[in-house]
């Protein structure tokens, strides 16, 4: 049996607390592979914060 990707994601954007989870989900659930990742700092909601962007 193949399996087939979405042809395409616009945008979807979750918090998460466990970036791990996260990762299987999108890559050994639906299938998805990671291709990039990056972490910012910046101030959200008026605190600072790190946070990561994973695609």
């Amino acid at each position: 049996m193949s399996q087939t990707l979405p042809l395409r994601l616009h945008h979807h954007a979750c918090i998460t607390d466990d970036q791990e989870a996260t990762r299987r989900f999108y890559e050994d659930v639906i299938g998805l592979p990671l291709v990039a990742t990056w972490s910012e700092r910046g101030v959200l909601f008026g605190a600072e914060r790190a946070y990561s962007h994973t695609f």
